[in-house]
């Protein structure tokens, strides 16, 4: 690993992203294929139950992995909704943490100069940020922005009043015997920082230092972000589930748990710590998301705003997914937390069919992955989440020995959507890497 290390984050830097997001659909699925047998209460085959049974710990069942209810060991589900509302907090802590070490890493880096094979990563960087048309050049006007963003200009600073300092700035990035008018190209523009000593001038050094911490700032944001995606819905089930009581002669139970009584002052007590999670979490940061990239929706690929928020899109195609990571926390918030609301079967069946089919016409309308193969697999995912429950509504009235088959068709469809999945992966490599 030593010795192919840097070919490994070259590799990691070209086709990291894609693989990433067929991971995460692949999780996606996994989390919703697995709450799927709890959510429709019908008779399932036996032998899919089993199966999903081994996908439990995707949806992060940790009293179950730590064996906690055992009897008599005082749990309840009170004590596992605490957990859950705790996890986000957790992990909000846990990357701040993370943020400030790594923070001052990159200080100390910068102090000591960084490697030309660094100062290349964050020269690519740069420009990855500074070309908000992706036409593969840098403009006057880009160039102006990025001198408001590192302070080096005012931010009422006009265009205009700025030619002769542009002019200067990118002859110093193109270099002697280049032509100006052929455009800053990502070439000159990394050789600039490597070979032309750009990065010790002034306007270089802040270029590099604001690079340097807001990558650490985007990786930061942008993991801990992915963890609270991939809990949203698993945790969201948990508190919906506080919510659902069963009626039995008169007095009604929490039908997570028999032993508390939804009557009882304990469960209305306790009752508020869900409402408020529900409101902050559930809700609220679904929300939060939404507004943050609406409020900017004109100016998502511009300079500034793509580096604080251009990590919730980058993955995606302009102007078709900016907004796909929300709409895959609401599909998932309905699909695993919403239908334990409703207490009639069917209407569960109709309304996440509904959810689905509304779901695949959004991602083939919009086709927001950038990489063809990416877009396939989430067809494919959208595609068999759909199959489930359309299977669901046939194993309402089927012989036994029908269900059993069902069951075997259920599995197989499974299988075949993770094996497509890892071939997947390695066809991203081979046709970025022969391209």
């Amino acid at each position: 690993f030593q010795v192919y290390k840097k070919r490994a984050r070259r590799l990691y830097k070209k086709f990291g992203r894609d693989i990433i997001r067929i991971l995460t659909i692949n999780l996606n699925y996994a989390q919703i294929n697995s709450s799927v047998p709890s959510i429709i209460s019908i008779p399932w085959p036996d032998s899919y139950v089993k199966y999903v049974r081994g996908w439990n710990f995707v949806n992060f069942q940790w009293t179950t992995l730590f064996n906690v209810t055992c009897s008599g060991s005082g749990w309840d589900y009170r004590a596992t909704v605490a957990l859950a509302c705790a996890v986000p907090f957790i992990v909000l802590l846990l990357f701040s943490f993370l943020f400030l070490v790594k923070r001052c890493r990159a200080f100390s880096k910068l102090k000591k100069g960084l490697s030309k094979t660094a100062l290349v990563d964050t020269a690519e960087t740069i420009f990855s940020y500074m070309d908000k048309d992706q036409d593969g050049s840098i403009e006057e006007f880009e160039l102006h922005q990025i001198l408001k963003v590192i302070h080096s200009i005012p931010d009422d600073e006009t265009f205009e009043t700025l030619d002769p300092l542009i002019l200067d700035l990118r002859l110093k990035l193109i270099g002697e015997g280049n032509n100006i008018d052929e455009g800053l190209s990502e070439k000159l523009f990394v050789n600039a920082f490597a070979q032309n000593n750009f990065g010790n001038t002034d306007i270089g050094k802040k270029m590099i230092e604001w690079a340097v911490l807001q990558k650490v700032r985007s990786s930061m944001l942008s993991g801990g972000l992915l963890v609270l995606f991939l809990l949203h819905a698993p945790i969201s089930q948990r508190i919906f589930h506080y919510f659902v009581c069963h009626d039995i002669a008169g007095r009604t139970f929490l039908k997570a748990d028999y032993n508390i009584s939804c009557d009882s002052d304990m469960y209305k007590n306790f009752r508020i710590l869900p409402i408020v999670m529900l409101a902050m979490f559930t809700a609220g940061f679904p929300v939060v998301i939404f507004l943050l990239l609406f409020i900017n929706r004109n100016r998502l690929h511009t300079t500034s705003v793509k580096a604080q928020f251009g990590f919730l899109y980058s993955a995606f195609r302009p102007n078709r997914g900016e907004f796909w990571e929300v709409h895959e926390l609401l599909r998932k918030l309905m699909l695993m937390g919403t239908l334990v609301l409703f207490e009639s079967v069917r209407l569960k069946m109709v309304v996440a069919l509904l959810v689905c089919v509304v779901s695949v016409a959004n991602l083939n309308y919009f086709k927001p992955h950038r990489n063809s193969i990416v877009q396939k697999v989430a067809q494919a995912s959208f595609l068999l989440t759909t199959c489930k429950y359309v299977l669901a509504i046939a194993l309402v009235d089927v012989s036994e020995t029908e269900r059993e088959v069902l069951g075997g068709v259920l599995v197989f469809l499974d299988i075949c959507f993770v094996l497509g999945s890892l071939g997947s992966i390695v066809a991203v490599f081979y046709l970025l890497k022969s391209h």
